[in-house]
């Protein structure tokens, strides 16, 4: 397992391979907050997993930083692994981007059929013009026909 971001306040498992993956023996963990401190209440014996040597426990970070987790058993084998602790989890992250991308493509999709609307709206606008030049084409023969009427003489 390749060591990612963590997310503050959330739970970090570690894994332990013991030397020589020895079953049944004391594998103990040590945890070290951002400060270098040792949490006391973190650490401590690790439960092993089946009978393959391997061995794990949990902690949980409660600031942002870097921790330390020094392992260690009975057979005299030692490792450290660091976790970068922060605001946010990767995984996390990459999975809202992901979602983010799928909403983005999904409204490309919809302004397409937009334009394709305003495309539509478009061409009846230009075909509605027409008509108006049509119409103020009639209107100006009728008030041509109009002006030469002469007025009938009246009393009044």
């Amino acid at each position: 397992m390749g060591l990612k971001n963590y997310k503050n306040n959330e739970v970090i498992e570690v894994v332990y391979q013991a030397n020589g993956a020895a079953s049944g023996i004391e594998c103990t963990m040590d945890v070290y907050d951002e400060a270098g401190v040792k949490v006391a209440a973190m650490s401590g014996v690790m439960a092993e997993i089946g009978n393959q040597g391997r061995y794990k426990k949990s902690f949980t970070p409660d600031a942002e930083g870097t921790w330390i987790v020094l392992t260690s058993d009975a057979n005299g084998g030692k490792s450290a692994a660091s976790y970068s602790v922060g605001a946010y989890n990767v995984d996390t992250l990459g999975i809202m981007v992901a979602a983010s991308d799928d909403k983005v493509t999904s409204m490309a999709g919809g302004l397409g059929a937009m334009d394709v609307k305003v495309t539509a709206v478009d061409e009846k606008i230009t075909t509605v013009d027409g008509k108006t030049d049509v119409i103020g084409g009639k209107i100006d023969s009728i008030s041509a026909r109009v002006d030469i009427m002469v007025a009938p003489p009246m009393i009044g």
